[in-house]
């Protein structure tokens, strides 16, 4: 499938966008997935189980991390995520559903639109600080052969590596 991610870091429903990427996701299960940026900049997010790599070209670094309990908050567990739904409401409008996620005590303030197929096309989602990202998905491909090096991150020499448990666990 493809993406569009907008971001505008003043809240409200007609703020400017202060960046806007677009990309590609390819996922297997919820323990697999690739998020691949083209535009403006190329990036890759790769989520293996509860390990991820997140390469950023333009910087030239690599960070690898794993995923915590808040990660439930990230958009593509929210895909997956059946835990969420407690706190969930939901709306039909005519051929969609609008499905709104809504618990302050986690900072969780996300609102789904899903299509006849109930296949997401757009989720807002709103954090602590009241900025908006704004996620726009298109051109669903089902039943795709994806190939073993799919999931593969080719990093050319040279490129700064950032252990973020390392980092979280100095002197281990």
């Amino acid at each position: 499938m493809e993406f569009i991610q907008q971001v505008s870091s003043e809240g409200g429903k007609n703020s400017p966008i202060d960046v806007e990427e677009s990309g590609e996701i390819l996922f297997k299960n919820d323990q697999k997935l690739k998020w691949t940026y083209l535009k403006p900049d190329y990036k890759v997010f790769l989520l293996e189980g509860n390990q991820y790599r997140f390469y950023d070209e333009d910087n030239e670094q690599l960070t690898i991390g794993k995923i915590k309990d808040w990660s439930r908050q990230w958009i593509w567990q929210l895909l997956f995520s059946d835990d969420v739904f407690r706190y969930a409401s939901s709306k039909d409008e005519g051929s969609k559903k609008i499905v709104r996620i809504l618990n302050k005590k986690d900072s969780l303030d996300i609102e789904i639109t899903v299509d006849s197929d109930f296949l997401p096309t757009r989720m807002v989602q709103v954090d602590a600080s009241d900025a908006r990202m704004i996620y726009i998905f298109k051109n669903y491909r089902q039943n795709v052969v994806i190939t073993d090096d799919a999931f593969q991150l080719k990093i050319p020499p040279g490129v700064d590596v950032v252990n973020e448990e390392e980092n979280e666990n100095p002197g281990k």
